[in-house]
């Protein structure tokens, strides 16, 4: 088994490592935001306003949404203003948004 420690340990430092890369959230343009169940939608409207973003679409999850902003660091001000989480839009499947790198494809709402 002691010759098979280095192995299994490469393996998970470069999953882990392609883990971040994929979820990773860049400095501006489209992200995934979920936000707490508990904070309230107009909460969350006003943070996603005090961000500047715009919608791009819900999910299947009411607290979840896909947001864009061409301003920079936008995710950081997404977590300053109560996001939980926010992921790289390219990433994520999960939440019911198609992935799709064209966002002309999803119209603002």
């Amino acid at each position: 088994m002691g010759e098979f420690v280095p192995a299994i340990v490469l393996t998970f430092v470069t999953f882990m490592l392609l883990v971040w890369m994929q979820f990773t959230p860049p400095s501006r343009g489209a992200v995934i935001a979920v936000f707490p169940s508990n904070k309230g939608m107009d909460d969350v409207w006003t943070a996603v306003a005090n961000t500047e973003a715009q919608l791009v679409r819900g999910t299947r999850f009411s607290n979840t949404f896909v947001l864009y902003s061409d301003e920079k660091g936008f995710p950081t001000r997404l977590k300053e203003e109560g996001a939980m989480l926010v992921f790289a839009y390219s990433g994520v499947t999960w939440c019911g948004a198609k992935i799709n790198n064209n966002l002309s494809a999803f119209p603002a709402v």
